[in-house]
């Protein structure tokens, strides 16, 4: 679906949709993209319209929601809003909602089931209740030999999962400043 915008930080691409939100892992994203959100994205984030591959750019959430409603069994690859997170930059968004990911599901995560390479959240609410077997977190399942850094965030939502369990991070490498939990 094509977007207003050049994709500059002066002329960020706008999104409106969920299906315009999947932009950010098609072929023409990368680190150096701009996007930001225009509206809250108020019907439900499902299984099917989840963001898969590996995401990248830098996304302005612009103090809007988006709620989620995944709800799935043990697939491949991560399970969040994004599948895995590339080189991607994510600052004033709001997710809430539920991400639960059924049998012995790994990587999972409000935001991203896993980080490959970096993740910088800035300025992030996350009440999004999450549920998977290991490697959970209230906002990525997994980080391992990647840079995830979460600065000025608060995570507040349930997550439970029977290893590798934690508030913001699953399991990997954080960094974080000015989070609460």
């Amino acid at each position: 679906m094509a977007m207003s915008g050049s994709g500059t930080q002066a002329d960020p691409y706008i999104i409106t949709t969920a299906a315009q939100l999947g932009n950010l892992s098609g072929s023409n994203s990368s680190e150096s993209t701009h996007y930001r959100l225009e509206n809250d994205l108020d019907k439900p984030i499902i299984r099917t319209t989840r963001i898969t591959g590996r995401a990248h750019g830098k996304l302005d959430g612009n103090g809007r929601t988006i709620q989620l409603s995944l709800n799935g069994a043990n697939t491949s690859g991560g399970y969040g809003l994004f599948e895995e997170a590339g080189y991607l930059t994510i600052s004033n968004l709001i997710l809430t909602g539920s991400v639960t990911r059924t049998g012995t599901g790994t990587r999972v995560g409000a935001l991203a089931g896993s980080v490959n390479n970096s993740l910088h959240v800035d300025n992030c609410l996350s009440t999004v209740n999450v549920e998977g077997h290991s490697d959970v977190g209230g906002l990525v399942g997994s980080s391992v030999n990647s840079a995830l850094t979460v600065i000025n965030s608060t995570v507040s939502g349930n997550v439970s999962g029977t290893s590798e369990v934690g508030g913001v991070l699953g399991s990997g490498n954080l960094t974080i400043f000015r989070v609460s939990v």
